[in-house]
Formats: C-alpha cells, sequence, structure tokens
C-alpha cells in the first residue's frame, strides 16, 4: 500500500505509523481468529529523497525491505543509515 501525507513533516508521518501499529496490535488482541499482522514501512521525504515520483517511490520502496529485513513491524526512512 501507498500512503501519501501532503504537507507532513517526518515526525507527523512517524506518528501516523505508530496509530497504525497500534490499531494492528490492538485488533490482534481482540480479534485473535484473524492471526498476527505485521506492518513493515519505509518513508521517503521530497524533495530529500527524491524529486520525482518515480525516485520517492523507489527511496520508499527501498526503505520498506530494510524495515523488512530489520525484523517487521518496524519503520526505516530513505537514506537513514
Amino acid at each position: 500500500f501507498l500512503v501519501i501525507l501532503p504537507l507532513t513533516t517526518p515526525e507527523g508521518a512517524r506518528i501516523f505509523v505508530g496509530r497504525l501499529l497500534a490499531g494492528l496490535e490492538q485488533l490482534s488482541r481482540e480479534h485473535p481468529e484473524f492471526g498476527q499482522s505485521t506492518l513493515s514501512v519505509g518513508l521517503a521525504e521530497a524533495p530529500r529523497n527524491g524529486a520525482t515520483a518515480g525516485e520517492l517511490l523507489a527511496a520508499a520502496d527501498a526503505a520498506m525491505y530494510a524495515a523488512k529485513r530489520a525484523g517487521r513491524n518496524t519503520v526505516r526512512v530513505a537514506g537513514a543509515g
């Protein structure tokens, strides 16, 4: 899934992702019959991580795969270490 948060700071995006993670955790607790869900997120910011939609998508995608490699249920920012 792709979520675009116009006029949002990186910190605001992290807050948004935190709320998503909390919602998934609550869903798993209240409805264990649905199974455990995880969320791996890659964040990219314009223009820092790309000037075009394609560049931003590639940066966010690379950050998302870094999050998956880190153990899932985590967030990685494009271009960060």
